[in-house]
């Protein structure tokens, strides 16, 4: 009586022409079941059962919805999908609100009493028959939620890509790069914006992101009963995935050619604006998404009570719901009467509840722009440092290689003190920047350490569990943590701010950066040794007011350097260490110095 292509089922009117359909089969049902009471009384309750059981056989699946969406070709706006969406879903309603109809008025009038007497030992095909008929009359919920999850994932896919986010068009037009050539023709390239203008992006999209993760989560929850949690973790999923793979596209871009950018500070106050911006994004995400959570679990609550409340062998627990059940809802019903089908459905609903907290929805985001942050940061560190290897000291050498101080000087070098002026600075920039309890969690590194390429508890530092004497600091501690000790995960930074974690970073990386260009040197005299005693201790002591300890490897190179030239002394120190890097470390200094060791 229905016939068309699956595609004419997203169609206008579709669902009436369905509830037709329901109604003529109704019909047709109930004149052949009164025939048959008529004319046959004592054999009439052998006789429907069969009869149902014959006349939606040849439905196959009553709930159309299946593979129509997906069969279609990808609609090419947002309004479509919105419109054959909500089409979709009044079919399903129609198809459910149809044939619950014909279980209701027959099942337990027509069936009740025979139910009760049957024995599924002896009549298991008629029981089969049964409940194959009610499966297909009540709808096979899962191609229903299958579908219902395809049609909520494409529509997330197109609602976030609809969302305006101006650096990202900008990005993408041409953009004149300098001709290498007279004679080329001008060569167009992509760069990225500015961190600030991505930074405002996110800020402006939050709320469409937020809004369209209700609507979805919310029609989810209204459709399945909340047992399609699975769906709503896909769909919620699916937004975070789509606007992060966006905003990531964009912060991958070729930064913008020397000379046309930003000028430092205001490069690194732009990306410290970005890290509060994705923060703030993925801290909203989660609190509105818990809370849509949370609805869903109130809502599939009463329904998972109602089929666990169904006790016995799958016979009698089928049994109890069709002679039970009071659902008005015709979906409630079909939720309900797969849980009764399939005991482990009912696990498996509870299991995707209890694993909500797992999701990772913009981690990968926030972990590229915590690097963006660090680099942004420590570009200031390294060009502060490029003037070492240049300077007249270190590359002013006699006819035998080795360094020629021309003078020592007891105060530190340009360089050095350039560095620490740049370190000192960086409190003053994060300090506007500061986010709440809340935004902080989001926009703090896991460790001072994460990047750290060598950190403290990677390997054994010394066989004190120290490198010989601290330097003297603050607070004598990173973080509250003494120099050698690893600093990872939350445990370890749970009294560090915000700001204080970042210095720490920031100041971490510039002595491992500085351990680098002393052991780059090829050799250094007295004076020179001294001299970089005298840089070493200042940034060190710079370095410690800000409440960072050395690192092991920057406390071991200054031992070094202040000891005395000779293998005793280094034979001494070196007796403290036993790692492999320690070593190489200890070697390669005393060699500058000009010390011969075997260690």
């Amino acid at each position: 009586m229905f016939s068309g292509t699956p595609g004419d089922l997203a169609g206008v009117g579709a669902e009436v022409i369905l509830l037709a359909f329901y109604g003529s089969l109704y019909d047709l049902i109930r004149a052949e079941a009164d025939w048959l009471r008529t004319t046959f009384p004592d054999l009439h309750q052998e006789l429907v059962p069969p009869l149902i059981w014959n006349a939606v056989s040849n439905l196959k699946n009553p709930l159309p919805v299946s593979n129509v969406f997906v069969s279609s070709s990808a609609p090419d706006s947002l309004e479509t999908v919105k419109s054959i969406a909500n089409r979709l879903f009044d079919v399903a309603h129609a198809s459910v609100t149809g044939s619950a109809r014909i279980t209701r008025l027959f099942v337990p009038d027509d069936l009740s009493e025979k139910l009760q007497d049957l024995v599924p030992e002896k009549d298991v095909v008629l029981t089969d028959s049964i409940i194959k008929a009610v499966s297909e009359l009540l709808s096979p919920f899962r191609s229903f939620w299958k579908s219902t999850s395809q049609v909520a994932i494409r529509e997330a896919r197109t609602s976030v890509s609809a969302i305006e986010l101006p650096s990202t068009r900008g990005s993408t037009s041409a953009q004149t790069a300098p001709m290498s050539h007279p004679s080329s023709p001008p060569s167009s390239r992509r760069f990225r914006p500015t961190f600030s203008e991505v930074a405002k992006d996110i800020e402006a999209c939050t709320a469409g992101v937020l809004s369209a993760l209700d609507v979805l989560l919310t029609r989810l929850n209204r459709q399945t009963c909340g047992a399609g949690i699975g769906p709503m973790k896909q769909a919620s999923n699916t937004i975070a995935s789509v606007l992060s793979d966006r905003l990531l596209k964009v912060l991958r871009l070729p930064a913008p050619p020397t000379g046309t950018g930003e000028d430092e500070w205001t490069e690194v106050g732009g990306a410290l604006r970005l890290l509060i911006a994705s923060s703030s994004l993925k801290r909203s995400w989660e609190s509105r998404k818990e809370s849509l959570y949370a609805v869903a679990v109130g809502t599939a609550t009463p329904v998972l009570e109602v089929a666990t409340a169904l006790k016995g062998n799958l016979f009698e627990r089928i049994k109890q719901f069709i002679s039970q059940s009071e659902s008005e809802n015709p979906i409630e019903a079909a939720v309900v009467w797969e849980l009764v089908r399939d005991e482990k459905l009912t696990a498996k609903i509870v299991t995707d509840f209890e694993s909500l907290d797992s999701a990772q929805d913009y981690d990968q985001l926030l972990s590229v722009v915590h690097r963006v942050v660090y680099e942004t940061m420590f570009d200031g560190v390294k060009a502060r440092f490029a003037s070492f290897n240049t300077s007249e000291l270190w590359n002013s050498a006699t006819s035998d290689g080795e360094v020629s101080m021309l003078g020592f000087s007891s105060s530190p070098l340009g360089y050095a003190t350039e560095v620490a002026d740049y370190l000192m600075t960086i409190p003053q920039q994060l300090e506007p920047f500061v986010p709440d309890e809340e935004d902080a969690k989001y926009a703090t590194p896991r460790s001072p350490y994460v990047f750290s390429a060598n950190s403290p508890g990677s390997q054994q530092t010394s066989r004190r569990g120290r490198i010989g004497r601290p330097r003297e600091s603050t607070s004598g501690e990173v973080g509250g943590q003494e120099a050698g000790e690893e600093l990872s995960g939350e445990e370890g930074i749970t009294n560090m701010s915000f700001a204080g974690v970042w210095i720490s970073v920031l100041a971490i990386s510039a002595m491992e950066l500085y351990v680098e260009k002393i052991c780059s040197i090829q050799k250094v005299n007295e004076a020179g040794a001294k001299q970089l005693a005298t840089d070493a201790d200042y940034i060190c002591n710079v370095i410690a007011s800000l409440g960072v300890a050395p690192t092991p490897e920057m406390a071991l190179a200054l031992r070094l350097i202040e000891c005395n030239a000779d293998t005793a002394s280094v034979k001494e120190i070196a007796s403290e260490f036993v790692s492999v890097e320690h070593r190489k470390l200890i070697r390669r200094i005393a060699a500058l110095r000009g010390i011969n060791v075997t260690i």
